[in-house]
């Protein structure tokens, strides 16, 4: 049986408590430095959370970014988007999961006061708050790890979301018995993404398979149309559409939708996104026939973002595809699986290769989509 200990940041007094004497949680959500997929990986401690204390009702303290993706989540019975209501007296547990715990101290002396014995840790090792330890380990272990594997990414879509998806799609020309290509085209570096010349191609691949059409998000609203229709040319016709300026919980939904049958795109948080989705999907009962295909291509790691890439994709619905050098001495394109890899940069991506390599490898599924 595991048992929470924790001292007290005011004192040396120590407060403990067994998982299953612990009945209301309030959990403060703040990662400033969390990209989307930093965050829709990071949350899934929820379900290790709500496993561990399984007698308390957990709620949610945090921002309208987190709420995007935490929306609907089972593990969450409630969401506060301002602490104007939030009496933190009333919880056996405050828990911290912020990459900037610093600037939390003064809070909680104001809003917490007696009450700061209770505020623990749950990024890392803290230097600044008491750490979970218990909670952590339990997290980590082999056996919670193997027996919720499953749930590696969560995102939960609610049956009027999805509906209000397919709706939109409809509104913006899409007959019932034409598929989408969801082109994903942003990341947090330019280096992530393929060379201009390489994604037009891509873009003129994808709409030509019939009955089909192509998705971007322009979620800047940085005048992407008008960047296609420039290199595109001729090419560009309304099989091409675009969503300005959506909010990301709307990115997130039309994902979701039964129109879409390919999702294209670096190594970004929306895959991550519609990996979590699809995962629930296909773990409530939906046919591996309904999950699209989702590729995510990916190069050299930029400085500072040395994670794995097994990490991220690593038992994913998303396939993860990079370019080597092979033994021949030629560029060829491999599925990465598992913790060793050699990669190229995303520059070194052609055209060519990245087509004949998903005909080969996703001709047959293509078709089953009806692609």
């Amino acid at each position: 049986m595991y048992e929470l200990n924790f001292s007290s940041v005011q004192s040396s007094n120590e407060v403990k408590l067994k998982p299953e004497e612990v009945r209301k949680v309030i959990l403060v959500i703040d990662l400033k430095n969390f990209g989307i997929g930093d965050s829709v990986v990071a949350f899934g401690k929820l379900r290790a959370l709500q496993s561990f204390l399984y007698n308390a009702r957990i709620e949610v303290y945090t921002n309208k970014f987190h709420y995007a993706i935490l929306k609907n989540n089972p593990c969450v019975e409630d969401i506060h988007l301002d602490d104007d209501d939030l009496s933190y007296d009333v919880y056996d547990l405050i828990l911290l999961f912020s990459d900037k715990e610093e600037d939390y101290k003064e809070y909680f002396q104001q809003k917490a006061g007696d009450n700061m014995s209770r505020v623990l840790s749950l990024y890392g090792y803290s230097e600044v708050f008491p750490t979970y330890i218990d909670f952590l380990a339990y997290s980590e272990s082999d056996d919670f790890q193997e027996n919720h594997k499953q749930f590696k990414q969560e995102m939960y879509i609610s049956e009027e979301e999805k509906a209000e998806s397919d709706k939109w799609f409809r509104e913006a020309g899409v007959a019932d018995h034409e598929k989408v290509v969801v082109f994903l085209d942003t990341s947090s570096g330019k280096e992530k993404i393929l060379p201009t010349t390489v994604l037009i191609e891509m873009v003129k691949y994808f709409k030509a398979f019939p009955n089909t059409k192509v998705l971007i998000f322009d979620e800047r609203n940085s005048g992407k149309e008008e960047f296609y229709k420039e290199y595109l040319q001729a090419d560009f016709t309304d099989d091409i559409m675009f969503c300005t300026n959506p909010s990301l919980r709307k990115n997130i939904n039309l994902l979701s939708s039964d129109f879409v049958k390919v999702i294209f795109g670096p190594c970004t948080g929306l895959l991550h996104c519609a990996a979590g989705a699809y995962e629930i999907f296909k773990y409530t009962g939906r046919g591996f026939e309904d999950i699209p295909v989702m590729i995510a291509y990916f190069g050299t790691a930029v400085a500072g973002f040395e994670t794995n890439e097994w990490d991220w994709w690593g038992h994913s619905l998303v396939d993860a595809i990079y370019n080597t050098m092979g033994m021949s001495g030629q560029k060829e394109i491999k599925k990465l699986e598992g913790y060793h890899y050699d990669c190229l940069r995303c520059s070194e991506f052609e055209t060519d290769m990245l087509t004949n390599y998903l005909e080969k490898h996703y001709g047959e599924r293509f078709k089953a989509l009806n692609l």
